[in-house]
């Protein structure tokens, strides 16, 4: 009887734990060094599965064609997103970007998605070469 109670608890723990990984949690590894100095290459992360809405400046996990990547949320849709002398401007308003590091070289985009970004501007392939994510590719976040 001990023995098929084990059992039982250990199923349970099985399915709980897939339930959790499934629906809530996802463990990342940091990959690359455009999140630097604030994520580092193969740093460990538990990010949450996403059910509401994205906000600028959330870490999120974006599932590509080709991979996974990990990135900062600059814009979100229909803004006009601008670096112009390293500062960030959305709408023409200037916004404070507390997390760039290097230097961003100047642009203007009006974004059909999510505008994302590495931390480490001058290394970071990003929405400046791949163009916005859609909602439905951005599938974690972290902090926020």
């Amino acid at each position: 009887m001990k023995k098929h109670k084990a059992s039982i608890i250990y199923v349970v723990f099985i399915i709980t734990l897939f339930i959790l990984l499934k629906f809530c949690f996802m463990p990342v590894i940091i990959s690359g060094s455009s999140m630097e100095p604030h994520y580092r290459e193969n740093q460990f992360a538990i990010a949450t599965r996403i059910y509401g809405d994205i906000d600028r400046f959330e870490c999120v996990v974006i599932k590509t064609n080709q991979k996974i990547i990990f990135k900062r949320v600059i814009g979100l849709p229909g803004e006009q997103i601008e670096y112009k002398d390293n500062i960030l401007y959305v709408n023409g308003e200037m916004i404070e970007d507390n997390y760039e590091v290097g230097i961003t070289e100047d642009f203007i985009v009006v974004c059909d998605g999510y505008f994302c970004m590495g931390d480490n501007r001058e290394v970071s392939r990003d929405s400046r070469n791949v163009g916005s994510f859609t909602e439905d590719q951005i599938i974690a976040k972290i902090g926020g």
